[in-house]
Formats: C-alpha cells, structure tokens, sequence
C-alpha cells in the first residue's frame, strides 16, 4: 500500500469561517479537494490555496436523493466550478436523501427507493462522465449496501472511502474493500477532527502514485472514450460562430480562443489566450494532462489523440483565414 505524502483535506462552505490558506500549508496540507455548495467562496479558496502552493485535487458536491432538482442541481453545479477552476476530478458524494436535510422544504418529501436513488444517481454519473472524465464516488458500504441496493453498476468509478475511528478520531488506512463491486479505494477519509486553524478537518489518505493520484483514474477505456468525445466537443467549439463572415480575422481567431478557454481555463497568467495557436497547445495540454492520469504514456497521448488535435486546429485556421463557415459533420 502506498500512501502520498501530505495532508489531504476536503473543505466545504463551512470552513470557511476559520480558512487560511498559509495555516493549511503550514500544517502539512499539500493537496486538497473542495467543495462547490457555494461556489463563490469555494472559488476564494482555491485561489488560495493554489497561491500558497497547495495543489487542487478535485471538486465535490452531493445529490440528495428524492427528486430530480435536488439531485441533479449540486451536480451541474459541481460540474460547472471544476470547468470554471479547472479541476481536474469531480466526485459524487452519495450519502444523503433529501429529507435527511435541515432544509425545511424538503423534509417533508418521501424517502426515496433504491430503484430512485439508482436512476437519479444514474443521471448524475452520466453527467459527469460526459463533462468530467476524470470522475468518481465517494461513499461507504454502510450507506452503499442498504441504500443503493448494493449496486456495481458503478464499480468501474474511483472510489473515495468514508470511515472513521471513533467519533470521528482517526483510523488507519484502508484500501481493500468489497461492496458495491469495488476491491480498492484510490482515497480513505479517515477523520473529520483533525484541527487546523481551531477546526476539525476531514482529512484523507490518497492511495497510489502521487503523480498520477492512483486509482482517481478510474476505468481507463472509459476515460478514454471521453477524452475522444471531448477532442469533438472542441472540434464544435472550434467552429462555432463562424458564419458571420462580416467579422475580421482577428475577431474571429479571438472568438475561437474564448470558446475554447471556457472549456480548458485562462492562460496560465490568468489573461484570455488570443490565438489558434495558443489554444491548440493549451487543448494539448489538458488533454494529455487527463489522458496520463488515466494511465497513458505521453508518447501514447501524441500518438492517441495530439495529432488528431493539432490536424482539428489546423484545420480551424484554414478556415479562419479563408473566411468560409464549413461544419464538420456530427
């Protein structure tokens, strides 16, 4: 078993009363995933966080099981901060029914059934496969078994691994496991009492490679398959907004640069990318930045998917520069 160095935290909007970023490193934390409930000042602490050299593992949100629009909104949500902040890994966090909640308006609405709970959680993780291909699930057989029916639909999915000691004291790493069809968690959240600036913290043991993050990977073939489906996604983006052949070069070569950031975040000085080119190396970059997290070599990366990326962008430019508005076929 091999555990990464550094503290490992996971922060919600209620940390953030007692954050600060320079007492988290200062304390050990090297790594931390956070949470995207309010996503305004979650956005403050990943700013944070990454200035003091802290590196942003993944977002979270939870589904609370029972209706469609308390189930699917934190997962959009969710979604949307990592795409926003540029966060590689989205977990699902199953573990709660709507009326479970303090909110009084929900607490009135049935509990769910397994079969419920399956199909809104497959709508989440279909969601989040199509726009995170890095992706997975965090929960606990406790819950899992009698809640989820014990389901493996899921078992492909990294698994981040909820149990403590007692009340919530710290236990000693556990990896292997067997429910839900999974044998191997890629993290174990093992305490949520370890104080770091006058609050008790959840704290995690990341499993694995420290580089790749282990088993966050997930399935391989399926992360593949959606880093293929991003590399048309981009194709689209590419070439959308092209028939006003009004617009100069420059506007549009600029419009290609903005559609495109949207999807893989700012230049790394935090400006907006202002040409083809540009976004042609930073599409690159994520790109292969996900598909060797998924257990690609960087020679597989360029063979797999950069030249058909750079043809793409080439292509874009042609276009660009001849003014037409050709679509390439879905």
């Amino acid at each position: 078993m091999r555990v990464a160095d550094g503290l490992v935290v996971d922060l919600s909007n209620y940390d953030w009363d007692t954050f600060d970023a320079k007492a988290f490193y200062a304390a050990g934390v090297r790594r931390a995933i956070v949470g995207s409930q309010q996503p305004s000042l979650s956005g403050q602490m990943v700013d944070g966080l990454r200035n003091e050299g802290i590196d942003i593992i993944a977002t979270y949100d939870l589904p609370y099981f029972g209706s469609d629009e308390t189930t699917r909104g934190p997962i959009e949500r969710a979604v949307s901060f990592a795409e926003k902040y540029n966060i590689p890994h989205v977990w699902v966090d199953a573990e709660i029914d709507a009326n479970q909640t303090n909110v009084k308006e929900w607490q009135s609405s049935p509990t769910p059934t397994v079969s419920q709970r399956q199909a809104e959680f497959r709508w989440c993780m279909d969601l989040v496969r199509t726009h995170a291909p890095s992706h997975g699930i965090y929960t606990n057989g406790g819950w899992w078994t009698p809640n989820m029916g014990g389901s493996n639909e899921w078992s492909s999915c990294a698994l981040w691994l909820a149990t403590y000691g007692v009340d919530g004291s710290a236990c000693d790493p556990i990896e292997d496991v067997d429910f839900g069809g999974w044998t191997k968690a890629a993290l174990h959240q093992y305490t949520s009492t370890h104080v770091i600036n006058g609050r008790g913290r959840d704290v995690s043991y990341l499993f694995g490679d420290a580089t790749t993050e282990g088993h966050m990977a997930g399935d391989v073939t399926a992360r593949i398959a959606a880093l293929e489906a991003a590399v048309k996604d981009l194709s689209w983006a590419v070439f959308s907004g092209y028939e006003d052949r009004d617009r100069s070069t420059a506007e549009r070569s600029a419009d290609v640069a903005y559609r495109i950031d949207q999807r893989l975040g700012r230049a790394s000085d935090g400006t907006v990318m202002s040409s083809v080119s540009e976004t042609a190396a930073a599409a690159l970059r994520a790109i292969q930045k996900l598909a060797v997290s998924a257990g690609m070599s960087a020679d597989d990366v360029h063979r797999a998917i950069g030249d058909e990326l750079n043809d793409m962008l080439d292509a874009a430019q042609a276009h660009i520069e001849a003014g037409t508005s050709d679509t390439p076929s879905r």
